[in-house]
């Protein structure tokens, strides 16, 4: 009954445990016949009383507090434990010198009617708890029900939040091919990428991943989304967009967090890049440092440095989000750091199918930027492939 009511474990609650283990105490003393008949029935009487008390007391004050369930259990449980307890002293008079006291003076109460079957007040007061049991029951499933269709409606809501968020085409960037794979899990999780042009022809490229599912981290994302559309108005730098987009999500990320890395790509060979406490991106393959920061939303000031590297033609820049190191076989094995720096430098695509069929468990969020080969060149030769610090 405590679980159906969903209440917490109280004194009332061990009261109730406590008198029903000193109930089944109490037979033992008259199995073994230390007892006399009557005085070993008077004292499973009164051993009864605690329990009987505690478990309506639970139903008052449930009740009071406005559980629908505790109200529908309190009259017939009243009943019923009446029941008991007359029953119970009817028993100990009997027993104390009165043989024929229940069936000559109470017979009704053991046998109220023989219509349509013989039947007692025990049995009216059993089944009267039955059927409230059974009303509570039919209120839960439909209660259930209605949380599962509007927990439907609200990942399709979200769903369709995040469906908008994301870019349905990637823009053309000048010097660059980007590509971008984006797996949605069963839930709505809080995965993202942006790519926005700057006046120059170059681009800052987002991507991060809101902690938490559903609803809470869609509108994160939204939230995240327009920030950082604001904060590039005012700044091209990757720390100052990831300072400004920080504070603006404490106290609004419904007690979650976001990790986030933000590069500023153009046509000179240098990337810019600021982390808050995302994946560090791979160039050709090969992970590259970068100076990270807490993720997003939990401190108000906290400091993001940029970092800059060089990045020349043909070569290929990777991020992703966790859903790829997450992704986990039948075995419980992860798909980890290892297996994704073997694949970092194919295509979106291919990461990110290969961590779906290892065993997808979250959003999976790819994206590359292939720096196109440049001809044109005063000394006829193409830029090298392989990538260093940025000179100071």
């Amino acid at each position: 009954m405590f679980a159906l009511l969903r209440q917490r474990r109280g004194v009332l609650y061990w009261l109730a445990i406590a008198s029903a283990f000193l109930h089944l105490v109490l037979w033992i003393p008259g199995e073994l016949e230390w007892l006399s008949i009557p005085v070993w029935n008077a004292l499973l009487a009164i051993g009864q009383l605690p329990y009987v008390v505690a478990v309506l007391a639970l139903l008052v004050f449930g009740a009071r507090k406005g559980n629908r369930y505790a109200a529908l259990l309190l009259g017939p449980m009243s009943l019923f434990y009446l029941w008991i307890l007359l029953e119970n002293a009817f028993w100990v008079y009997e027993s104390a010198g009165h043989p024929d006291f229940r069936s000559e003076q109470v017979g009704w109460f053991y046998q109220l009617s023989e219509w349509p079957f013989p039947f007692s007040v025990g049995d009216v007061t059993d089944v009267l708890v039955q059927l409230a049991v059974l009303a509570i029951l039919i209120l839960r499933f439909a209660r259930t029900r209605r949380d599962r269709q509007r927990l439907a409606t609200e990942l399709e809501a979200a769903r369709a939040v995040q469906s908008i968020l994301m870019p349905k085409e990637i823009p053309a960037v000048p010097g660059f091919e980007i590509q971008c794979s984006y797996q949605p899990a069963g839930e709505v999780g809080g995965d993202f990428f942006q790519i926005l042009l700057l006046p120059d022809k170059g681009a800052l490229v987002a991507i991060g991943d809101v902690s938490g599912k559903g609803m809470p981290a869609a509108l994160t994302v939204s939230l995240l989304v327009g920030a950082l559309h604001i904060a590039a108005e005012s700044t091209t730098s990757p720390a100052g967009i990831l300072t400004a987009v920080n504070r603006r999500l404490i106290g609004h990320s419904f007690g979650g967090f976001t990790t986030c890395l933000i590069l500023r790509i153009s046509s000179s060979q240098s990337i810019t890049v600021a982390n808050a406490g995302h994946l560090a991106p791979y160039i050709n393959g090969i992970e590259v440092p970068v100076e990270s920061g807490l993720p997003l939303g939990l401190i108000a000031d906290v400091p993001y440095a940029d970092s800059a590297f060089e990045f020349g033609s043909d070569d290929r820049l990777t991020l992703f989000t966790d859903g790829v190191l997450e992704a986990r076989n039948s075995q419980g094995e992860l798909f980890g750091f290892e297996r994704a720096a073997a694949i970092a430098n194919h295509s979106a695509l291919s990461i990110a199918s290969a961590a779906k069929a290892f065993g997808q468990e979250d959003d999976i969020t790819v994206l590359t930027l292939t720096r196109k080969t440049i001809v044109n060149q005063p000394t006829g030769q193409v830029e090298p492939s392989g990538w260093s610090p940025a000179p100071a």
